[in-house]
């Protein structure tokens, strides 16, 4: 019987460790563009400041976010705290996949020309994440 449950564990180590890693290296890429790298930028942001800031405040979530897969192993085994992490998985997922769309979508748009969108938040004030509305994302 315990063959089997290390059986059974095994992918969801791999699995786990596999994110924690793309985490931790989306991290990386986010701290290195907070802290003032350029190198791949498509243009230059209308605030250099405020581009820094979400990529720096991008990193920091994404390291609590490499951790969160391996810190939650444990709780695997528990079979009434499986279907919250499940939901909290599938939340991630979708999440992430879509912020990552959007952000594409949004990129490609206004590279060829498009205007930049204008998001209702109060964290944007009008404005697109570090950029003008009447705008390109990047000049």
């Amino acid at each position: 019987m315990q063959e089997r449950l290390s059986s059974r564990a095994a992918p969801l180590v791999t699995v786990s460790v596999i994110t924690a890693g793309w985490a931790l290296w989306y991290a990386i890429y986010r701290a290195y563009y907070g802290f003032g790298g350029t190198i791949g930028m498509f243009g230059t942001p209308v605030s250099e400041a405020q581009w820094r800031g979400i990529n720096l405040a991008g990193a920091a979530l994404l390291l609590g976010v490499a951790v969160l897969p391996v810190a939650v192993l444990p709780l695997w085994r528990m079979p009434r705290v499986r279907p919250i992490l499940l939901g909290l998985c599938w939340l991630l997922a979708v999440g992430f996949t879509m912020h990552a769309l959007v952000d594409d979508i949004e990129r490609i748009h206004t590279q060829l020309g498009g205007r930049a969108a204008t998001r209702l938040s109060a964290f944007h004030n009008g404005e697109s994440a570090g950029c003008r509305s009447s705008g390109p994302a990047l000049q």
